[in-house]
């Protein structure tokens, strides 16, 4: 199952909230780096926004240490504790320079020298609000985030990255890590291999069975073996139009569950032995991560098709069936019961198939 990047802040909460120090993690996981925050840092939230600007969702974790009122604490809590902050940015590295400190900022950094000037409307000019907008983020994309090292000391601060990097890596974020050499120039030291970050979707597809009765294929078992090859073509046919419908998000690797319960590559292994013309179950990797609702609805926007879904929706996978443009049983289907289609089962599964897709696009890169 997918794991999050966890950001725990702890602060006081005076006039105002003052973070004095950052934990970042893996949700899950025990690798800590615990970031102390400078009296210049404790108002501005530049990492967050770095992040955010990177295309990197997080859940915000809060710990208010010291404050004057227990009600004004409470009601901050309620409003800013264990908080999933989702980016809507396109997904782009980190970067990551060690100089002296560490440095943290986005790597297609915009022009800093942005003007910003002031912000003012014209009826005349109904885009003019739009480019302003875009420069205002321009502006906040150039923001840098120094994590400072006591002693300055290179060991200390390539052990620091080093733990940054791991964490990163965990939750699939790609960063871009840099360091000065010794005549004080930049080097590119480490990229990441920008693995894909999206959520594993499985299809089960209802419409197989239903596309051989319409080519002819009934009655016994061993008189649908010679439908394999219209099968192997609808489901390609599928898996374009799905590809289509997501905007070409779907990477090209798919899997498949065989009869001997093996994940197996598609069309590559799909043979007489191993599909289910009944129930055929496949896996795909998404490129990048989709809101569930908006998955959904595209899901119910392939209206040629009947077939089930199990997909993450935040810490859950859930299944939601689709019967060619309408709802069939599952999770959004308005006249259930959602908690009976929360799968908490087969996540072993669901694990393997996501790493099995991506080692296969790791080598194919």
């Amino acid at each position: 199952m997918d794991k999050k990047l966890i950001i725990e802040i702890d602060g006081d909460l005076y006039d105002e909230f003052l973070s004095m120090s950052y934990t970042l993690k893996v949700e899950g996981g025990k690798e800590e780096l615990w970031i102390p925050l400078y009296p210049n840092q404790n108002i501005q939230n530049y990492l967050l926004d770095i992040l955010t600007f990177c295309g990197i969702s997080f859940k915000k974790l809060l710990s208010i240490s010291n404050y004057d009122d227990e009600n004004a604490k409470e009601r901050y809590l309620k409003e800013h504790h264990n908080k999933l902050i989702k980016s809507t940015y396109k997904l782009n590295p980190l970067l990551i320079k060690l100089q002296g400190n560490i440095i943290l900022s986005n790597a297609q950094d915009s022009n800093p020298n942005t003007p910003l000037g002031l912000w003012r409307h014209d009826e005349n000019d109904p885009e003019l609000h739009k480019r302003w907008e875009k420069c205002l983020v321009n502006r906040w994309k150039s923001k840098e985030f120094t994590i400072y090292l006591d002693d300055e000391d290179d060991a200390t601060g390539e052990e620091v990255v080093e733990k940054l990097c791991n964490i990163l890596s965990a939750v699939n974020v790609p960063f871009n890590k840099c360091k000065t050499n010794e005549n004080n120039i930049l080097e590119t030291k480490v990229i990441d291999e920008n693995k894909p970050v999206g959520n594993v979707v499985k299809l089960s597809l209802l419409f197989i069975y239903n596309k051989l009765e319409d080519e002819g294929f009934e009655g016994v078992i061993e008189d649908f073996n010679d439908g394999l090859e219209i099968a192997t073509k609808s489901i390609a046919m599928f898996l374009d139009d799905i590809n289509e419908e997501f905007g070409g998000n779907i990477l090209d690797n798919v899997i498949f569950k065989g009869k001997s319960g093996n994940l197996l590559k598609f069309p590559d292994d799909f043979t007489n032995d191993e599909w289910d013309f009944e129930n055929e179950q496949l896996y795909v990797l998404l490129k990048k991560e989709i809101d569930p609702d908006i998955m959904n609805q595209k899901f119910l926007n392939l209206s040629e098709y009947g077939f089930y879904a199990d997909f993450m929706a935040g810490d859950d996978i859930i299944c939601q069936g689709y019967d060619y443009g309408e709802y069939d049983t599952g999770y959004y289907n308005p006249y259930g019961d959602i908690n009976g289609y929360i799968l908490n089962e087969n996540s072993d599964e669901y694990d393997q198939a996501k790493s099995i897709l991506q080692n296969l696009f790791t080598e194919n890169k």
